[in-house]
């Protein structure tokens, strides 16, 4: 069966779903998480090269605020430089933010995150999920603007990934470690 879009029309992007209710058990999850972790933990290096678990959190909080900022406040942020690629402006952006908060203490970047959730969960209660993308999802292959429930789905996937990235950082004796949150809950 063909999931169809607001208009009645075929969607390129599938049937709708809204994974809004899913934020605050994976938040649960990863700050439940952190708050168990040790000094050696918090600097376990993770898959990503160059970042420890210190850092994934960092870009976590990075992304809470980033949403918050341009969703909420209509606080444009970080513009491509010339000639750069999304890839590109990525990863500079990403490092840059990374790189300031290894001057936050582990409490004060899960406090920060555990303040700023909800924020983000009330933010996206109130759009419209058929309505356009406030970050529109480029990687969908269309030329159509993709809908709200799909960037929104985006972020969760990009919280679940980095949680997970955290968990395998971690000790494999760590409680938390083959604890996968949400996905299979």
């Amino acid at each position: 069966m063909t999931a169809l879009g607001p208009s009645g029309s075929p969607s390129p992007f599938g049937p709708l779903l809204d994974t809004r209710a899913l934020f605050p058990r994976e938040r649960h999850a990863l700050l439940e998480l952190l708050r168990s972790l040790d000094a050696d933990d918090w600097s376990a290096p993770t898959v990503c090269p160059g970042w420890d678990v210190h850092d994934i959190a960092g870009h976590l909080l990075n992304d809470y605020l980033r949403r918050l900022s341009g969703g909420r406040d209509g606080h444009r942020g970080a513009v491509f430089e010339n000639d750069e690629t999304l890839p590109a402006y990525l990863t500079r952006v990403n490092g840059v933010f990374a790189q300031a908060t290894r001057q936050l203490s582990p409490r004060v970047l899960t406090d920060l995150l555990a303040h700023l959730g909800p924020q983000l969960d009330a933010l996206w209660a109130t759009v419209p999920l058929e309505a356009p993308a406030g970050v529109d999802v480029s990687w969908a292959g269309t030329d159509e603007p993709s809908p709200a429930w799909l960037d929104i789905a985006r972020e969760y996937t990009e919280f679940w990934v980095h949680q997970q990235q955290i968990r395998d950082a971690v000790a494999p004796g760590h409680p938390g470690h083959h604890d996968r949150g949400t996905a299979a809950s």
